[in-house]
């Protein structure tokens, strides 16, 4: 994913607002909060995963402490319904969006 995720970065020069959907481990977040002046939304239903990597001092610095980065918002939601209710208003505004998250038929079959 790291790669794949700066391949699609480095093709943009200027990036202002990006969607993370998925991502909790922290990696797109570390690599799009690269971009000067980026504000970063990162959605992520795993909360549990998210207070680990904003406080285990191994993973803080494997990320470049990237949930603690103050231009990151970090939304703890599932990724599918926050792009169907929450987000529509702010999608105009959004420079890049990265996905790192499982299909809707994925999801069903893990869950039985």
């Amino acid at each position: 994913m790291m790669i794949i995720l700066s391949v699609k970065l480095c093709g943009s020069r200027h990036l202002n607002r990006i969607l993370i959907l998925g991502g909790g481990d922290g990696y797109p977040a570390m690599y799009a909060l690269r971009y000067e002046n980026a504000h970063v939304t990162n959605v992520e239903i795993d909360e549990t995963l998210v207070k680990f990597i904003k406080t285990n001092k191994y993973t803080k610095k494997l990320t470049n402490n990237a949930f603690n980065n103050p231009m990151l918002k970090m939304i703890n939601e599932d990724a599918y319904d926050y792009t169907e209710n929450e987000a529509i208003g702010e999608m105009k505004n959004i420079s890049q969006i990265l996905g790192k998250i499982q299909s809707q038929a994925n999801r069903k079959k893990l869950m039985f």
